[in-house]
């Protein structure tokens, strides 16, 4: 319950610009043993804010490493992983 209310807290902070709070609260989740079966959205959510705070470099190599450790088919994680990157290849003038 307290990593469900850390992902909902980082979606409003995000949502309010707060890029900075927001990845700590993911960061938080996504290191936490505890928390294994939210890791992989909160590794996603801690990329989006990455490149918002200006990392794209980071942000992109953040998702290439969710992608390996947290594999999935799911076409919707899927999607929102590759628009992560998407926009970070746009950032660092890769497309």
């Amino acid at each position: 319950l307290v990593y469900r209310a850390r992902l909902a807290a980082a979606a409003v902070l995000e949502r309010q610009g707060r890029f900075a709070e927001a990845a700590d609260q993911w960061r938080t989740v996504a290191g936490a043993p505890g928390a294994a079966p939210w890791h992989a959205d909160a590794r996603l959510g801690l990329a989006r804010a990455t490149l918002a705070l200006g990392n794209a470099e980071l942000a992109e190599a953040m998702v290439a490493t969710l992608e390996r450790s947290h594999p999935t088919s799911d076409r919707g994680v899927v999607a929102r992983r590759e628009l992560v990157r998407a926009e970070a290849f746009l950032a660092l003038d890769r497309w």
